[in-house]
């Protein structure tokens, strides 16, 4: 009973982002929660090694001097070395792809580039943790996630040619609770994304720097742990953007 009610939280807040493009966020309870590894067993162990594929679709991401909010979509895998039971520093790569409309003067261009290399850098890091035993005796953690991210995309396109790159810099602060499996959780980030835009049109280039409009947003999402040993996730980004994560994360 207690493990049904506590998936319908967790799934409540997932659901209630509606879909919520900055970077994902995932759980910095995981240095806690997958005690053990796939291959090296000891739940002693303090150190190991993770691995987690990312999946990001960002429905609309609010930029400044866009005619419409740009949609962008991620396929990825996470690497990580998790050290302490507290830490994890990792290294993203994967293949993004992304619609956008420039507006330049009562010019509007419409492109989708193809698929191109993205990658990021970061660190997960969980600072406090309190067990709760009149609530479900579960256990609250707090920590901080950061990473940066850069992505140069083309479209192969004669008649328009242009070129997106974008840098982003990303810091969250998360509060988890965990709850036998479940660990659902809830957090606010600061994002900031600078990048610049080129095409040409009819024999004329245009190019215009952009950055986001709203620099703070809040994220809701949830963990189920499968043995100590993996766990699967679902997040919802919102205000600054609306978009939706999905990963398995697996310690070796």
């Amino acid at each position: 009973m207690r493990r049904s009610i506590s998936l319908l939280i967790c799934l409540a807040l997932v659901l209630s982002t509606a879909w919520a493009y900055a970077a994902p966020v995932g759980n910095i309870a995981t240095p806690a929660v997958l005690k053990k590894g796939l291959i090296i067993k000891d739940e002693q162990g303090q150190y190991g090694i993770i691995a987690e594929s990312e999946n990001d679709i960002t429905f609309d991401r609010n930029l400044k001097d866009q005619a419409s909010d740009t949609q962008f979509m991620f396929f990825g895998g996470k690497l990580g070395v998790l050290f302490l039971d507290r830490f994890i520093a990792y290294g993203v790569l994967g293949g993004g792809q992304a619609q956008q409309t420039f507006q330049f003067g009562d010019l509007n261009i419409k492109w989708s580039s193809d698929y191109d290399i993205v990658w990021a850098v970061g660190g997960t890091a969980m600072v406090y943790e309190k067990q709760f035993k009149e609530l479900w005796n579960g256990i609250m953690r707090l920590g901080f996630d950061g990473r940066y991210r850069q992505a140069h995309l083309d479209v192969d396109d004669p008649n328009q040619a242009p070129k997106y790159e974008f840098d982003e810099w990303q810091v969250a602060f998360e509060v988890t609770y965990e709850i036998d499996n479940f660990i659902p959780y809830v957090g606010v980030k600061y994002s900031d994304a600078t990048g610049d835009a080129t095409a040409t049109v009819n024999g004329n280039s245009y190019k215009i720097d952009f950055e986001n409009n709203d620099k703070i947003g809040i994220f809701v999402g949830g963990d189920y742990v499968f043995q100590d040993v993996a766990s699967i996730n679902l997040e919802g980004r919102f205000i600054d953007e609306t978009a939706l994560t999905a990963g398995l994360t697996v310690r070796f």
